[in-house]
């Protein structure tokens, strides 16, 4: 077994169990396999994406910056080693878009939203109608410029949010695992619509993705209490606007519902 195909089970062995020593002895491992494949080794760019994933592993469930920012600039060298037409391209294009994105979430700086942005744009261009990946890179993607435009309030931008979160809706089937997810980040940029613009037809189509991700979702997930919180908002807020009395039983169920999953004692 070889020093990369070890790191993997040892990465294998953490999701499955959880135990961090795995995490830390697979970053040993794939830092010693990196250091055996120097510049101009063919095999470098695919050292530097194992490395860099259990590195933003280690980061996701412990939080240390300096394993992001060690993620991302393993990353980038990655990308550098995979140019156009390269087959490694495309997942080194998102996995340095998502790295980027988790700083930019942590600091705020734009000038990684917008690498962010356009790294995620390329990966998505790489991955046209009907091809296999294109889900994974709409995911990857749509948020960004609902982000910028929460930052910098550039309508193309939450224009474009709005788009591509359709088309993540679109692409997830019924009994699909991310279809709830999908509705909801839909309904929350047309809810950021909304709020900007006043249109009663996205508060309307918001009551309607609401209902249907709270209808997916399993009970008692986190998810679940989501939905119920948003849905429970949203109907709050529609009755406020337009003072409908479609649903008046609604918004109470809801949050009754969601009360009953927050027992005593509960933060929220």
């Amino acid at each position: 077994m070889t020093l990369n195909d070890l790191a993997a089970v040892l990465s294998a062995r953490y999701k499955q169990f959880g135990r961090v020593e795995d995490l830390n002895e697979a970053i040993v491992l794939g830092r010693e396999a990196l250091d055996l494949r120097p510049q101009g080794h063919l095999d470098r760019s695919m050292s530097l994406n194992d490395l860099a994933a259990v590195l933003s592993t280690r980061y996701n469930q412990l939080g240390g910056m300096e394993d992001l920012d060690e993620a991302i600039v393993l990353d980038r060298e990655a990308l550098d080693l995979c140019p156009q037409g390269h087959s490694d391209r495309l997942k080194s294009l998102n996995k340095f878009a998502v790295d980027l994105s988790a700083r930019y979430k942590q600091f705020g700086r734009i000038k990684d939203l917008n690498q962010t942005i356009v790294l995620a744009r390329e990966a998505l261009d790489l991955c046209p109608q009907g091809h296999p990946d294109r889900l994974k890179s709409l995911n990857n993607f749509a948020a960004d410029p609902s982000a910028r435009y929460k930052q910098l309030g550039g309508r193309e931008d939450l224009h474009k949010a709005i788009v591509l979160t359709r088309e993540t809706v679109d692409l997830c089937p019924q009994g699909h695992p991310n279809l709830s997810m999908s509705l909801n980040n839909l309904a929350a940029v047309l809810s950021t619509r909304y709020n900007q613009f006043g249109g009663k037809e996205d508060l309307n189509e918001v009551v309607v993705l609401n209902r249907e991700a709270l209808y997916l979702c399993p009970q008692g997930r986190p998810d679940q209490l989501m939905s119920l919180d948003d849905l429970a908002a949203v109907l709050s807020t529609r009755y406020q606007q337009l003072g409908g009395m479609e649903d008046p039983d609604v918004p109470l169920s809801s949050i009754e519902k969601a009360i009953d999953f927050r027992p005593q004692g509960h933060p929220d």
